[in-house]
């Protein structure tokens, strides 16, 4: 499905707090690094699928 309804944000992700004790994800354990982030929302209001 395609959908052209919905707007996006576009910027970075800067950890302040190492998650070592939560996750071994490199990057939410190396503080101070940044990442590019781009994450879309989207408008579309789908009526829910009807369960008989």
């Amino acid at each position: 499905m395609v959908c052209a309804r919905g707007f996006g944000a576009q910027g970075y992700f800067e950890l302040t707090d190492s998650l070592v004790g939560v996750t071994r994800a490199k990057i939410f354990n190396q503080v101070g690094g940044t990442t590019g982030v781009f994450t879309r929302f989207s408008t579309q209001n789908l009526k829910p699928a009807t369960v008989t």
